[in-house]
C-alpha cells in the first residue's frame, strides 16, 4: 500500500505490505469496496504448502474499519472437488 494526494506523488520506497499471506497461503488480486462505513475485501487465496495444489484457490472475505488492518471472515467462494471449477486436476 502506498498513499499520495496525486498519482505523481506515489513513492514506492514508502510502501507497506497490507496483505502479507503466510507460509501456508498466498494472497493476491484483492477487490476492495467501501460500503456503509466499513471496508470489504475479497482476495484470491492460494495454498502454498503443497506445490501441486498452488494453482488452486479460494476467495477469502475480510473487513476493515480503516482499509489497512483486516479481519478475515473465512472463505466466500471455493471450487467444487472434481468439477470444472476445482482448477487443476488433483
Amino acid at each position: 500500500m502506498t498513499e499520495a494526494a496525486h498519482p505523481r506523488e506515489f513513492d514506492v520506497r514508502r510502501r507497506e505490505v497490507i496483505l502479507p499471506g503466510d507460509v501456508k497461503t498466498g494472497v493476491k488480486d484483492p477487490v476492495i469496496r467501501y460500503h456503509e462505513g466499513r471496508w470489504h475485501l475479497w482476495a484470491s487465496c492460494h495454498p502454498l504448502a503443497d506445490p501441486l495444489q498452488a494453482d488452486r484457490m479460494t476467495t477469502g472475505y475480510a473487513t476493515s474499519p480503516d482499509g489497512l488492518a483486516w479481519t478475515w471472515h473465512g472463505t466466500a467462494l471455493s471450487g467444487t472437488p472434481g468439477q470444472w471449477d476445482a482448477r487443476a486436476p488433483g
